[in-house]
């Protein structure tokens, strides 16, 4: 496409905050990408710090190539998959022995996946697992076979049903919905409550 992007950056709490207030956003957004503009805060004092800046380009670059959108658990799973690991890289550069940061969760934690893949906004009860589960999602469908999930991304950008858009991209490896949810609870648990979250595929 030939648009051009806009990126609005608010340097200041006070000037998020009334955005926020304007958009009727969740107070706890830091940033937001809407019709392929960006709008993000940052603190001058630690220039962009973290992932943010790299999570809310993803979603400017999944626009663009979707522009119709993604599932809302891709959307964002895939923003922290990416943001976490080119953060993690950029630290790397400079010196910083750095991993990307996976968290695992409790398994009774959990969003049913049949639940977390139906949802078209992150749950306001449960955002904070939303966002891990969704970017454990990701990683775990990732380090199956990379191939394979960027078929899965393909097929679900043209708004194929999760349910039969999985089996056709991963064959042999998830027949069914079923098969995938039991793998991947035990890999969204994996590590829970330890030191060693770090992800290991990178």
């Amino acid at each position: 496409t030939d648009v051009k992007s806009h990126i609005y950056i608010f340097e200041s709490p006070e000037q998020w905050q009334q955005f926020q207030a304007f958009g009727k956003l969740e107070p706890w957004t830091g940033g937001i990408h809407s019709q392929g503009s960006l709008f993000i805060q940052r603190n001058p004092k630690y220039k962009f710090s973290g992932n943010l800046l790299g999570h809310e380009i993803v979603h400017l670059i999944v626009h663009r190539l979707y522009s119709d959108g993604i599932p809302c658990w891709l959307n964002e799973g895939l923003a922290q998959y990416i943001s976490k690991a080119a953060y993690a890289s950029y630290q790397r550069a400079r010196g910083y022995i750095s991993k990307p940061h996976s968290e695992a969760i409790a398994t009774e934690d959990l969003i049913a996946l049949p639940t977390l893949t139906a949802l078209t906004l992150p749950p306001t009860d449960r955002v904070t697992t939303f966002y891990d589960e969704s970017e454990r999602l990701v990683r775990f469908l990732v380090s199956t076979d990379k191939p394979d999930f960027l078929a899965l991304l393909d097929a679900l950008g043209r708004h194929q049903p999760f349910e039969i858009a999985l089996p056709r991209a991963y064959v042999g490896t998830f027949p069914d919905f079923s098969v995938l949810e039991q793998k991947f609870r035990e890999y969204a648990a994996k590590d829970f409550g330890t030191t060693l979250q770090q992800a290991d595929d990178e």
